[in-house]
């Protein structure tokens, strides 16, 4: 099981510990031996956390009371000033206590809870600034269901489905969900860094809103040189490191996935000067850029490798499973590369996993390109825009594939959500005004449910959420850092053998500028691309990178999966799009599967929907119960004489 926060309120007799319980039985799939819930009720609420499956001193789950105040809490927090794993949620609570929940802006961590706050006569849901463990919630009159899954939390309400047409058409335009929508109307997700409120009163219905905690703000640059930002860029690294990737204390390895990309070769060249050697793998096949690269990055840091294959004949199974543990809000063209990593990591028991992909944020990878800002023209019309909250498809290809009155809906709204964003960003410089747009409401939720994938048995920790890294974004210049060349120039200077290993961009060509290298690097990817060509003659039409994953996926799910039904007369997906152009690309994507990026979107939400509609109702236990609830003392009730308590 992974982390995961479940909670139910409800005023009927016993109802929200029973839902609860339903729902941690679900979760775990009737397995009765997992040992890592920890559950508490009172009148008219219940809550059961899954714990971390690792002992570290960071990570556990447990409640907390003080003063009239409980929490109920789960996940890695870090950066507490706690001897051991049962005292975190008392510091936690504490700071709660005195700073609200501003003091979760200071936390590091993927974490996630339920505070009860008597004062306020309120609960709060929170998680920690980037959502890396997902909360969904759903109101249903007096009923507030919170879950770890969409699907689940849509279970737990006991309503029938309905299908948010929205919620299809954003993950249409961004291959990813956007803001706080889900395939299911009624069923929000609580982005990261926001709160979840609940106000107990006396009278009507229950008054429950979200609000941001926390945003990356840009701060005054006092960095004077180049050599200055990378000597400190180093430095917060190292730091973020010290805190989570030393081995021990319940972990047995540090894992780290790589790509040949800049991210992970970062974080192996600074955790390789710290004495830090993490076990690396890698995923594709045996003539991807990243295999090879990352298996040459490996040899430099000393490090074991792994080469973790994409199994073909399981490609279609593998990523259909995924698509239902990420309820459908990831388009299965960038689940492929993750379909074989659970399984692999199965081996490697409460280890710690470093997670590089969000450290390329604070590297710049949001930032646009010189010249692209909005100069005469609106925001949204910007190649950034685009390409980060876009990347399902042009504009033009999607309305022509969505029905008229959806597609003019639903693109003036996705215009007025970059346009807004934009114009609420601090300061003059606009590419600054663009990475904040970028950072604080990605449409990419790779971070989130691909890690997620991965929490079953490891702990996974990104760099790149660390406050001493966000601290050296927000006061770095944005032009130092557009195009990660901070990065770039800093492996040069710091790790000049890092540097000298090809990067995985396409061109085979290594960070290193010298000529005679570089040349040499460029002969020998020419002749690999030969050997390749003869060994593996699909690279040839659709190369050897994102295409072929592409291409690969969509004739292994079309040969030996369920792709075809969205061609079939009744696709659930023929509600929101046009049948004619929908069969045009089905056509192209036959003839040339290296052009069914839309369609293995479409594949996505059919699979999804297709699911939802065969899901069971909650099972209810008739037997003994099987969670060991808590009664706490003193429940939350109203101090007004008057009245009944809707929660309580």
């Amino acid at each position: 099981m992974k982390p995961a926060l479940m909670m139910v309120c409800d005023p009927r007799p016993r109802a929200a510990g029973r839902t609860v319980e339903a729902m941690a039985d679900t979760l775990r799939d009737g397995d009765c031996r997992d040992n890592r819930i920890v559950a508490a009720q009172g009148r008219g609420w219940a809550v059961a956390v899954v714990a971390p499956p690792a002992n570290l001193l960071t990570c556990g789950a447990g409640i907390a009371a003080g003063q009239g105040d409980w929490l109920i809490w789960t996940g890695d927090i870090q950066g507490l000033p706690a001897p051991a794993a049962r005292d975190l949620g008392e510091v936690l609570l504490c700071r709660l206590q005195a700073r609200g929940v501003k003091a979760l802006a200071d936390v590091d961590g993927a974490f996630c809870g339920a505070w009860f706050d008597h004062r306020c006569e309120r609960w709060i849901v929170f998680n920690d600034r980037f959502g890396l463990l997902p909360l969904f919630y759903a109101v249903h009159g007096d009923r507030l269901v919170v879950g770890p899954t969409a699907r689940l939390t849509f279970l737990a309400g006991g309503v029938p489905l309905e299908i948010d047409a929205q919620g299809v058409v954003d993950v249409l335009r961004s291959s990813n969900a956007i803001d706080d929508r889900t395939l299911i109307r009624g069923v929000r997700w609580l982005e990261g860094a926001h709160t979840l409120e609940v106000d107990v009163h006396p009278t009507g219905e229950p008054r429950v809103r979200t609000r941001p905690y926390w945003r990356f703000q840009h701060q005054q640059p006092t960095t004077r040189t180049k050599e200055q930002a990378q000597d400190e860029c180093v430095a917060a690294l190292e730091c973020a490191l010290r805190e989570q990737g030393v081995p021990g204390n319940g972990s047995d390895h540090v894992l780290l996935g790589i790509s040949g990309g800049l991210d992970g070769r970062l974080i192996l060249a600074v955790a390789h000067s710290l004495g830090i050697v993490p076990d690396c793998y890698t995923v594709g096949w045996p003539f991807s850029e990243d295999v090879r690269f990352g298996r040459r990055l490996a040899r430099v840091a000393d490090a074991d490798h792994t080469f973790v294959r994409l199994r073909d004949g399981r490609l279609a199974a593998d990523v259909a499973e995924l698509i239902l543990e990420t309820d459908g809000l990831h388009s299965a063209m960038h689940l492929a590369f993750g379909s074989p990593v659970p399984r692999y990591l199965q081996a490697y028991p409460h280890s710690v996993l470093l997670e590089g992909f969000l450290l390329g944020l604070a590297g710049g990878s949001g930032l646009p390109a010189e010249g692209d800002v909005p100069v005469g023209r609106q925001p949204h019309e910007c190649a950034w825009a685009l390409k980060h909250a876009h990347r399902g498809g042009t504009i033009a290809e999607i309305d022509a594939l969505l029905l008229p009155r959806l597609a003019a809906d639903s693109a003036e709204r996705w215009k007025a959500r970059i346009d807004a964003r934009y114009a609420q960003a601090a300061g003059a410089d606009p590419y600054e005004r663009a990475e904040h747009v970028y950072m604080n409401g990605r449409c990419g939720r790779i971070d989130v449910l691909g890690t997620g994938l991965l929490r079953r048995d490891v702990v996974v920790r990104s760099p790149g959420t660390c406050r001493a890294v966000l601290d050296w974004c927000a006061r770095t210049p944005v032009a130092w850092r557009r195009g990660k060349q901070l990065y770039m120039d800093l492996l040069r200077r710091r790790f000049p053998a890092f540097a000298r290993v090809q990067r995985a961009n396409c061109n085979g060509l290594p960070i290193a500028r010298g000529r005679l290298l570089r040349e040499w690097c460029w002969q020998r990817e020419r002749i690999h691309r030969l050997w390749a060509g003869w060994r593996w003659p699909a690279t040839r039409r659709w190369g050897m990178s994102a295409r072929f994953v592409q291409a690969q996926l969509f004739e292994a799910w079309r040969r030996d999966g369920d792709l075809a039904r969205i061609a079939s007369p009744d696709a659930r997906v023929r509600a929101w799009v046009r049948p004619e152009r929908l069969d045009s690309l089905w056509r192209q994507a036959v003839a040339d599967p290296g052009t069914s990026a839309i369609l293995l979107t479409l594949g996505t939400i059919e699979t999804m929907v297709r699911a939802l509609e065969r899901t069971p109702q909650l099972r209810f236990s008739r037997h003994t119960q099987r969670l060991r609830f808590d009664r706490l003392e003193g429940e939350p009730t109203s101090n007004k004489e008057h009245g009944r308590c809707v929660f309580c």
